[in-house]
């Protein structure tokens, strides 16, 4: 067993997550907006993954507390987008660019584990500490992909709702301030509680990565 204090951990992958794997998810949406032909996060100084651009203090404060945390507002002109057919493709692909983004950043951190682990470097309480860390980031990153996938009006999944389900979006719609302080409520309860389906959900897909990342060491390691 690891001898960790299980909160200090917690708290350093919080704010790993905060300072590093959310402002890429942002940098991501901006970054393929950019490509797309949209230059207004460029004239914003958010296309960058410096954190201190896309952070918000309530939702910096959010994440610390209650495990759930957001950036900024991240407005994109669709209307730039001349490289797509149309604007609901354009959304929906920088939609999916920040929680694709998360997922390779998850899959790294799962490969630094597997390293780790492969050449026990968790003998020590250090070592141990950031295995323990790590394993934090992993499934909290998976979880925000997740989360971010979400197609419900006021989430930063709605482009994705509206391309895939515009009837029931355009339903929802009058219901999002609604909808949004149901959220808020939810962010009071344990994530376990809370988001149960999504948390198991992330836990299947950070063991597909863990196996699959101790299969790629395994091959590095016979050659």
């Amino acid at each position: 067993m690891c001898p960790v204090s299980g909160f200090l951990e917690s708290l350093i992958a919080k704010a790993i997550m905060l300072f590093l794997i959310l402002p890429v998810i942002q940098y991501c949406k901006c970054l393929v907006a950019f490509k797309l032909g949209d230059d207004s996060q460029e004239m914003r100084e958010r296309l960058s993954i410096n954190p201190l651009v896309h952070l918000s203090v309530v939702g910096v404060i959010s994440m610390l507390f209650c495990g759930i945390g957001w950036t900024k507002n991240l407005p994109i002109n669709s209307s730039n987008f001349y490289k797509v057919k149309d604007r609901k493709t354009g959304n929906l692909i920088v939609a999916f660019a920040g929680p694709c983004g998360c997922l390779i950043l998850s899959f790294i951190f799962a490969l630094i584990l597997a390293v780790m682990t492969r050449f026990r470097f968790a003998g020590s309480a250090l070592g141990c500490s950031c295995l323990y860390v790590f394993n934090w980031i992993v499934h909290l990153s998976v979880f925000a992909a997740i989360f971010s996938c979400l197609p419900i009006p006021g989430m930063p999944g709605e482009s994705i709702g509206e391309y895939f389900f515009p009837d029931l979006m355009a339903k929802l719609q009058p219901y999002k301030q609604l909808i949004f302080i149901g959220f808020l409520f939810l962010m009071f309860l344990p994530v376990n509680v809370a988001f149960a389906p999504f948390n198991k959900l992330a836990q299947v897909i950070t063991h597909v990565f863990y196996s699959a990342c101790d299969g790629i060491v395994s091959l590095f390691c016979r050659a």
